[in-house]
This record gives structure tokens, sequence and C-alpha cells, in this order.
């Protein structure tokens, strides 16, 4: 269950800061993160899976509990300042540093050479141990191959790791850019749970 609480939160971010109604709302925000995050976890089916957000959101605001274009910036906004506790940054920040890792190789690998899963893995584990050092990465956790190798299954089932396709380049830097943004969610949400410890 913190996986889908952990999704309602950073849910409640994409939905805060999203400027003149424009960017997804809560339910199409927490579909995304569904999608990306299935293949490290199990997830119900659609109908499932929105009644226990909605049963998530149901505890941080009683009287909330909308899943959609219902839920303001606003409501967003005021909904992450009452929750406690945060912890979408510790169930769900190892996971998509690591697919972060992963995509940003992806996106700087050249589309037209043949693709080397063995060596690719290598690079993101080179690349993982930097990373954790310069702290890009908040632990070492995510310096993982077995993650790496479920990234790469993530990024072959939506056909970035090779195919013929011309606009390879741009989903791959598209995919990246989507980590990105998760990760500076839940950089969010630790920023505010850090806030907390100090009152």
């Amino acid at each position: 269950m913190l996986v889908v609480r952990s999704i309602a939160e950073l849910a409640l971010v994409a939905v805060a800061r999203r400027q003149d109604g424009s960017g997804r709302d809560a339910w199409d925000e927490a579909l995304r993160l569904r999608e990306l995050l299935k293949f490290d976890f199990f997830f119900a089916q659609r109908r499932e899976f929105a009644g226990e957000l909605r049963a998530e959101l149901a505890l941080i605001d009683p009287d909330g509990g909308q899943v959609g274009a219902d839920v303001s910036p606003d409501d967003a906004q005021r909904w992450l300042e009452r929750l406690r506790p945060h912890v979408a940054h510790l169930v769900l920040r190892p996971f998509l540093d690591a697919y972060s890792v992963v995509a940003e190789q992806l996106a700087a690998a050249d589309a037209s050479e043949e693709f080397d899963e063995q060596q690719f893995l290598v690079g993101c584990l080179r690349v993982g141990r930097q990373w954790a050092l310069q702290r890009r990465l908040a632990s070492e956790e995510s310096v993982s191959a077995e993650m790496f190798r479920t990234a790469l299954k993530l990024a072959r089932h939506r056909g970035l790791v090779e195919s013929d396709d011309p606009t390879l380049d741009k989903r791959r830097r598209a995919f990246a850019d989507e980590l990105r943004e998760a990760r500076r969610y839940v950089a969010e949400i630790a920023g505010i749970a850090s806030r907390e410890t100090h009152l």
C-alpha cells in the first residue's frame, strides 16, 4: 500500500505545480507513474487501482479523495502540507534514480549502433557509482545491476532499446525527461519531509 500512497503523493506534487490548468490531472499522473513502475511492482487493474488511490487521498483529506481534474493545484498543495508522514522519497526514489541512470545512458547512446546489453549495463554501473559519489543519486542502493536490468526491460517494452524508428533518439530523450520530472517530484517530497523533521 505504501507504493500507492507514494504515487498519490507524487501525483499531488504534479498537480500542485501545474500552471493555468496545463499539465496532467492527478489521475493521469498516477497512471503515468503506475506505467513507469509496473516492472518493479504489482498493481491492481485500473479500476481497483483507482479505488486504492481514492482511499489514499481520502486518508489525506476526508473531504477530498477525488481522482482526476477535480483536484485543483490549491487542493493538491493543501493536501501535501497536511499529509503526515511523506513516504514517496523513501519508497520510490531508489527505483526512479536507477531508472534515470538507464534513461540518461540510453539518451546519450548512438541509436544507429548495435546495442550491447552487457556493455550498456557495465556503463550504467560506472555512471551510477559516479553519480552516487557526486550525490546526484540519493543513495548507492540505486546502483544495482538488477535495478538497471528492470529499467532496461521497461525501456525495451517502450521500444527504446533497438528500433529502426527515426524518432528513436527523440523518444529516448523524452524518456530521460520523464524520469527527471519524476525525480524532481520525489525531491520535493523529500524536502517537505525534511522540513517537517526540523520543526
